[in-house]
């Protein structure tokens, strides 16, 4: 089988040169060698098998070429668009300030006092309905609505804040 494929490799390349695109014809030619039967088999027309393992190698190589592209589309949206040559990651000073907003604003929630920040953060950050963060701290619903009515009041100034001090 060996001596089959380098009788007839020029032939095996030129065929995954003419369904391949993106130039990997020497790759899926080596992939083709690797999966060959080594000695101890034997196939009564050889070039005719190396053109089903190669054909099956190029439907492979398709199928993973989508694959790849839906994973990438996926990404893209749910990430946002890419600029060429620009980072996606945010400028140190964003990062910075964004820390510094947060910290401001587990300051100013920790103000109100820990249960209005619990019940803020089971709520909002982990997605608990109101009836679930009531069960889970043992109070009344009421109770809930009124401490998130707090912690957005708290918000809300901070954002008014914020909004004055911009130029």
């Amino acid at each position: 089988m060996q001596a089959a494929f380098l009788l007839h490799r020029s032939k095996l390349l030129a065929f995954f040169a003419a369904r391949n695109r993106d130039g990997a014809a020497e790759d899926l030619l080596h992939e083709l060698w690797l999966a060959l039967p080594r000695e101890g088999v034997h196939i009564d027309a050889p070039l005719s098998y190396m053109y089903s393992m190669a054909n099956s190698l190029v439907i492979k190589q398709y199928h993973r070429e989508n694959q790849n592209m839906a994973r990438d589309r996926s990404w893209s949206e749910a990430t946002g668009p890419a600029i060429p040559d620009r980072s996606d990651q945010p400028s140190a000073d964003r990062v910075l300030a964004a820390r510094e907003t947060v910290r401001t604003v587990l300051s100013a929630l920790a103000g109100e006092g820990e249960r209005v920040f619990r019940i803020f953060h089971r709520h909002r950050v982990d997605g608990l309905t109101q009836a679930q963060v009531a069960a889970e701290m043992g109070v009344s619903i009421g109770t809930v609505e009124g401490d998130l009515r707090r912690a957005r009041r708290v918000l809300s100034g901070l954002r008014d804040n914020a909004d004055e001090s911009l130029p």
